[in-house]
């Protein structure tokens, strides 16, 4: 059973790592002004998540280790909702 080709040509991988480092650093840079630790957590979060998403999107199918992209994206999730609950109280 072969995999098809990755959704992005792999190429353009490292320019869409560095948008998700650049998200998440204004990310992070605008919730620290509010409380550091929102801050910290939200721009982490959206570092893990945004990171699993590129390897979803530039590999193919059977290169992929699902279990760690899952668990990134779960934790990701996790801590972008604990940075925003630090907003919130």
């Amino acid at each position: 059973m072969t995999a098809g080709a990755p959704r992005v040509d792999p190429k353009r991988g490292i320019v869409l790592r560095l948008a998700v480092i650049l998200v998440a650093y204004v990310t992070y840079r605008v919730l620290e002004t509010q409380r550091l630790s929102a801050g910290i957590f939200a721009g982490v979060g959206v570092l893990l998540v945004g990171y699993a998403v590129v390897t979803y999107l530039t590999t193919r199918s059977d290169e992929r280790s699902g279990l760690l992209q899952t668990g990134q994206t779960i934790l990701g999730s996790v801590l972008i909702l604990l940075g925003v609950g630090q907003l919130l109280t």
